[in-house]
């Protein structure tokens, strides 16, 4: 099929269509979840076009400096984890710790069985089954 350019090609079609099949998605969605979806989003395209910064030797070393880490793996684990978290640092990293409580509240009340199954594979491979 031959089109010229900005006259309904077939590419145009399915960016309409996935626009749709998006729209549907969100109805019956609370705005507090728009928001947060729509933020999301914002972070998504922010990281595309801003990149993500890997720390350099010298700086991942400064994380783990033998003061900081009490002498142990876990000491180093639990430093990097409270910098990672504290609010003053930059480059949030996985910004759902700071929502744990609500996301373990929501599990529990939109996927019960899937958290209850998630749960007991934990368990299962800590223990060695």
């Amino acid at each position: 099929m031959w089109t010229r350019a900005g006259h309904g090609g077939l590419g145009e079609k399915r960016m309409k269509q996935t626009g749709i099949a998006q729209l549907k998605k969100l109805r019956g969605r609370s705005l507090r979840e728009l928001g947060v979806r729509g933020r999301q989003e914002l972070a998504k395209v922010s990281e595309r076009l801003r990149g993500t910064r890997e720390l350099s030797d010298a700086e991942l070393r400064r994380e783990i400096i033998a003061a900081a880490r009490n002498g142990s793996a876990r000491g180093s684990a639990a430093r990097l984890l409270e910098g990672r978290r504290s609010p003053s640092h930059t480059a949030t990293f996985l910004p759902a710790f700071q929502q744990r409580e609500a996301i373990v509240r929501l599990m529990a009340e939109r996927f019960p069985a899937e958290r209850a199954a998630i749960i007991e594979r934990a368990l299962s491979s800590t223990l060695g089954s």
